[in-house]
């Protein structure tokens, strides 16, 4: 079965989006964090489906914003809704563009209002809200602290997927690849947080461990590894 790649256009439809979402479920069913931000004693059949519209909302409004790019790993089987499916995708937020004479207006850059904790804050019922704070303000401070005025010109990988059922076929890494093309191409190093388990996939593609930081309360096991890779220099002919 070929595997396709794919960049997600605004307007995706519906059918498409539940389809990556439904993806990422496969992929984190079992994730620490998911777990903690979505613990299962708060799970009720009313909260589930709260739980999964806010899912689908929150990738619907990053496909609309333009700093979002995601590139999807397709088969051409059928997915029940008439679609190829969707097997695996990356998450990349592109670097920031400054509108042209921001400065002189006093406008704000291309894209700030919509940063990485700013997606459909309508946070559902059976999340743990607490829980979801203190991590996205570890990840973004963290951001902060290792790019300093350089944090908004990297290519951030903010997600990374690949249905279970289809791991060794190397769909991480082309996902990833796509995204450093891109870095290459702009000349701006790549920047993501990993799991331990996925830090060798990564330091194989050019990313160096710089920092760890833990983002659970209560989990000293849950450590992320934050991680650059500079851009391949490219040179005239």
């Amino acid at each position: 079965m070929d595997i396709k790649y794919t960049p997600a256009a605004t307007g995706t439809s519906s059918a498409l989006i539940r389809n990556i979402v439904n993806c990422g479920l496969l992929a984190f069913d079992n994730d620490a964090l998911d777990y903690a931000l979505f613990p299962r004693n708060l799970r009720t059949p009313e909260n589930e489906s709260t739980i999964y519209n806010y899912r689908i909302e929150r990738m619907r409004k990053r496909l609309e914003n333009p700093r979002w790019r995601y590139i999807l790993a397709m088969t051409d089987s059928d997915d029940g809704d008439g679609h190829a499916k969707v097997v695996g995708y990356a998450g990349w937020l592109a670097p920031l563009q400054e509108k042209k004479h921001q400065h002189e207006e006093g406008s704000s850059p291309a894209g700030d209002e919509e940063g990485l904790s700013k997606v459909a804050e309508n946070l559902p019922q059976g999340m743990e809200i607490e829980v979801y704070k203190h991590v996205m303000d570890i990840i973004e401070n963290t951001k902060k602290e290792v790019l300093g005025k350089g944090e908004s010109k990297v290519w951030y990988l903010a997600s990374l997927a690949v249905d279970p059922a289809f791991k060794g076929r190397s769909i991480a890494s082309n996902l990833v690849k796509w995204g450093l093309d891109q870095a290459d191409k702009d000349q701006v190093p790549a920047y993501l947080e990993s799991t331990p388990a996925a830090v060798g996939v990564y330091e194989r593609l050019g990313f160096e461990s710089v920092k760890k930081v833990r983002v659970l309360k209560g989990n000293e096991d849950h450590i992320l590894a934050v991680m650059i890779r500079k851009p391949k220099v490219t040179t005239e002919t």
